[in-house]
């Protein structure tokens, strides 16, 4: 292990010399487990624990960071005092009700999303993670794992080149090593691939092939319904055998675009390039006279699917950049709270009645 096959580039080097701190090192974040942050550096790996400033200063270190440590000198343990400036950032909004960004991993390459040939096939879920992806400025490939269990996986294949033009789509089957090799040529070495997707898809048992041994651990999936569980419960970085490194992340069984993400327009370049022949620049595709998207519609030159998908992401945005926004939240809580109060009056007219 060395930190140029982890990974190392000039730009990081250069971060790491303007500190002007010479007693620290440089380590690559591969796990966190309980509070403390495991770090490899150039010869070996080492716990580490953050110090007070720079948990003080907000966002926490992901795998993926490059960092800047000190070893401590009478125990196997160091302290962590800066991270590096990330080259890119994978992130989502946290589930439901919440709004927060959730940081998955740091300086990557390429995102391999990966989809079951079984039931967990869903093209839906394909656009949200292509958006994800894109959003981070990361290099996309699709994975159809589980190749072997349907016969007709080139039909697949070529489902999804339509719907994500330029984006590599490779068939898998990692019990049996079909397109593992491409996978490793597109990572290579010095580069950093994720691997992201639902529970259940195959994402460890790739990752162990990819290795040559049984690092993370695997579960059949239920017969019942296809879903998967979450064997894999931290994201961990490893280093390839023949050189580059890969990330197993968690299922993500609910994906949230993170707020403001500006790939939807590419993810969805059909109906975006529709739209913008319409002859109201704010046509919300409702029967609007002149309404390009709808023309397609009903010509059949575009998948409803894909235009309800859309609409359906743009909502979600909207969503996000209100309760961003303290006073878009308080008019929408001044919103309803008239509507609550016109319905309780609503009421007490009908009961006096």
């Amino acid at each position: 292990m060395n930190l140029n096959d982890l990974g190392w580039s000039s730009d990081f080097a250069q971060a790491f010399t303007s500190l002007g701190t010479p007693d620290l090192q440089p380590g690559r974040i591969t796990a966190v487990h309980r509070g403390r942050w495991l770090v490899a550096l150039d010869t070996h790996s080492t716990p580490a624990l953050l110090t007070g400033r720079l948990r003080a200063a907000g966002e926490l270190p992901v795998v993926g960071d490059w960092v800047a440590l000190r070893p401590r000198p009478d125990e196997p343990l160091a302290d962590l005092h800066h991270v590096l400036p990330r080259r890119s950032v994978l992130a989502r909004t946290g589930g439901r009700e919440r709004a927060e960004q959730e940081t998955l991993a740091a300086n990557l390459d390429i995102l391999f999303i990966v989809m079951g040939l079984d039931a967990n096939y869903n093209l839906r879920r394909l656009e949200r993670f292509l958006a994800l992806g894109r959003g981070a400025g990361l290099e996309c490939a699709v994975v159809l794992n589980k190749s072997d269990l349907r016969a007709d996986w080139p039909a697949a294949v070529r489902e999804v080149q339509l719907l994500a033009p330029g984006v590599s789509v490779l068939a898998a089957a990692a019990a049996s090593g079909l397109g593992l090799e491409r996978i490793r040529d597109a990572i290579g070495p010095g580069r950093t691939a994720a691997f992201v997707g639902s529970s259940g898809v195959g994402k460890s048992t790739l990752v162990n092939e990819l290795l040559g041994e049984a690092r993370q651990a695997t579960l059949e999936v239920s017969s019942h319904g296809a879903r998967g569980q979450h064997t894999t419960v931290t994201r961990e970085l490893f280093l390839l055998p023949g050189g580059g490194v890969v990330i197993d992340t968690p299922g993500l069984r609910e994906l949230r675009l993170p707020a403001g993400d500006a790939a939807l327009p590419d993810v969805f370049a059909e109906v975006v390039e529709l739209a913008a022949r319409c002859r109201f620049s704010d046509c919300r595709h409702a029967g609007e006279p002149g309404c390009a998207v709808q023309s397609a519609l009903a010509e059949g030159r575009l998948d409803p699917a894909r235009v309800r998908a859309l609409a359906k992401l743009e909502r979600e945005q909207a969503w996000l950049a209100e309760r961003g926004d303290p006073r878009a939240a308080h008019a929408r809580k001044e919103r309803w709270k008239k509507i609550h109060r016109e319905a309780r009056s609503l009421a007490k007219a009908r009961h006096r009645q």
